[in-house]
């Protein structure tokens, strides 16, 4: 597929979308009552999944640069910092928000 074909996929399927403050986009509710659903979660890391993460990103040093080394005691010493027994945990909430739109969003 060519970009100019992905980029009409892509022109196909776009919801139409305007700048507007989120209260205003509440506001434009259909009949039915907006539902929000939360789901809680925490993701915990012991050291070698953390620095294999950090590892895996694109700004990420090869093992054979230079910079390695301070990449790997940087990234130690965020993990020390925020580690409670050896873990790295990361507490974080997924909200989904369900509703009818009401209104023209264009």
């Amino acid at each position: 597929m060519t970009t100019a074909e992905k980029a009409a996929l892509h022109d196909r399927y776009r919801l139409p979308y305007a700048l507007a403050p989120v209260a205003d986009l509440l506001a434009r509710t259909g009949p039915a009552p907006l539902q929000t659903l939360s789901y809680p979660q925490a993701h915990a890391q012991d050291w070698t999944a953390y620095f294999g993460a950090a590892c895996a990103g694109i700004e990420a040093p090869d093992r054979t640069d230079p910079d390695f080394v301070a990449f790997e005691a940087i990234n130690r010493e965020v993990f020390e910092a925020f580690a409670m027994a050896g873990e790295f945990t990361i507490a974080y909430e997924t909200r989904v928000t369900f509703g009818q739109p009401g209104g023209s969003f264009v």
